[in-house]
């Protein structure tokens, strides 16, 4: 059986740590390409994953801020009546003061695609359009929010659904 071996290695040539061992480029290569790869799957397991399936949604009849599966708002609120086709529920910017419990976070302003508002309702506000006085007043209201939740507490921390 050993001798087979042998020469099933002699009639391919070198075998594969001969080859590696002759070609540095081709054994940097390699260890540059799995660690590439290993990054790549950190990043998105911090980044992506479940938590990219799921997003904040702000309650306008409670003001809660409640998860669930990320899907173009509205969506249906834990308020909204069972029946009929209410859907007042859209995606909120959260914050939390020093933490992101679940019971802790508050929401600062409501998102739509690439547009945004306050969470008391007015206008929703494209977020392309940075000269906008009214994009800046939304904002500033968030902070405001943020500010008076916060205060004699920790200071205010963006938060995702986990």
């Amino acid at each position: 059986m050993m001798h087979r071996i042998q020469a099933m290695k002699r009639e391919c040539g070198m075998n594969l740590r001969e080859k590696l061992n002759s070609n540095p480029q081709l054994t940097m290569g390699i260890v540059v390409a799995v660690l590439v790869v290993a990054v790549l799957i950190m990043v998105l397991g911090w980044f992506g994953g479940e938590e990219a399936d799921r997003a904040y949604y702000f309650d306008p009849q409670s003001g809660e801020v409640f998860t669930a599966a990320r899907q173009e708002p509205p969506i249906r609120a834990p308020s909204d009546p069972r029946t009929g086709e209410e859907r007042s529920a859209y995606i909120a910017e959260v914050m939390g003061c020093g933490t992101c419990d679940e019971d802790e976070v508050f929401a600062i302003y409501l998102r739509r695609g690439d547009e945004i508002r306050s969470i008391e309702g007015g206008p929703w506000v494209s977020l392309q359009d940075e000269d906008d006085p009214r994009l800046r007043q939304i904002r500033e209201e968030g902070r405001e929010i943020a500010r008076q939740r916060c205060e004699g507490r920790e200071r205010p921390q963006p938060c995702y659904p986990r």
